[in-house]
Parts: C-alpha cells; sequence; structure tokens
C-alpha cells in the first residue's frame, strides 16, 4: 500500500536532468543574442542539471516495484518540480516581476494549458521566448505520452 519513494525520487531525477539539459541547448543562443538570459538559463540548467544527476545517482537501484502508485507520484511530483525549476530563467531574468508569476507562466507550459500573465509575450529575450515555447512543447509529448500509456 506504501509508494516507492526511492524509485519516485530517481524517476524525478532522470526528469530534472532532462529539463536542465532542454534548458542547457538554448545556452548558446542566449549567447549569440546577448540580451540578458545567458546568466540565467546557466545558473538554471546547471541546478537542474547537479539536482537531477545527484537524485538519480542517490537512488537509481530503486527503480524495481514501479506501480499505478509511484506513476501517479511521478506525474503530480514531476509537474511540481519540473515547474519548481523550469520558472528559474524567468525569475533569475528579472522578467517576471514575481515568483508566483514565473511559476504561473511555467506551470500553463508543462500543462499545456496556455495560460500566460504577459502582456507583450514577444519582449522577452529570444531564448526565454523559446525555453517558454519549450515548456509547451514538452507538456504537450507528456499529454501525449500518458494517453498512449492509458490506451
Amino acid at each position: 500500500m506504501n509508494v516507492n519513494l526511492k524509485a519516485v525520487a530517481a524517476i524525478l531525477g532522470f526528469l530534472l536532468f532532462f529539463v536542465g539539459l532542454l534548458m542547457a541547448l538554448l545556452i548558446p543562443m542566449a549567447i549569440m543574442d546577448s540580451d540578458g538570459a545567458t546568466t540565467p538559463l546557466t545558473v538554471s540548467a546547471s541546478l537542474a542539471l547537479v539536482a537531477g544527476i545527484v537524485l538519480w545517482l542517490l537512488f537509481r537501484e530503486h527503480r524495481e516495484g514501479l506501480g499505478a502508485r509511484e506513476g501517479f507520484a511521478i506525474v503530480s511530483c514531476g509537474w511540481i518540480i519540473a515547474s519548481l525549476f523550469g520558472c528559474l530563467p524567468f525569475l533569475i531574468s528579472g522578467e517576471f516581476p514575481s515568483f508566483t508569476d514565473a511559476f504561473f507562466e511555467t506551470m500553463s507550459g508543462f500543462t499545456t494549458t496556455g495560460a500566460s500573465i504577459l502582456l507583450d509575450i514577444e519582449a522577452l529575450p529570444r531564448a526565454l521566448l523559446l525555453w517558454r515555447s519549450m515548456t509547451q512543447w514538452i507538456g504537450g509529448i507528456g499529454i501525449v505520452l500518458v494517453s498512449v500509456a492509458i490506451l
């Protein structure tokens, strides 16, 4: 009846590593544009990569016994953790006035709701604008994968 939290942590570590890797892919674009997004993306990607690797290395042996409970925990916690780390580039850049706004923008991307607090979306630096779009793409892939898994 209990949830295998170590298995959940291992999978969340892999998810976090993936989010950090996607952020890191945007760093060359930010460097070329010199629009102030380089530092926020570098810091955010580094934090996500390190946290993901640490979780994965600590709990990778405990991945057996994944069931429905663990699946629900992974999806629920995955959205929250991915959004917490995914909002860091927005927050560090100062483009969003508060943590709540940055978290909302990222969570709406990962959950593919399409809601936004921004009035002028194109005013964001290009690399951050691409990160915002990538959150929606990742969320869309997640919905497709869940649908396929259920079917």
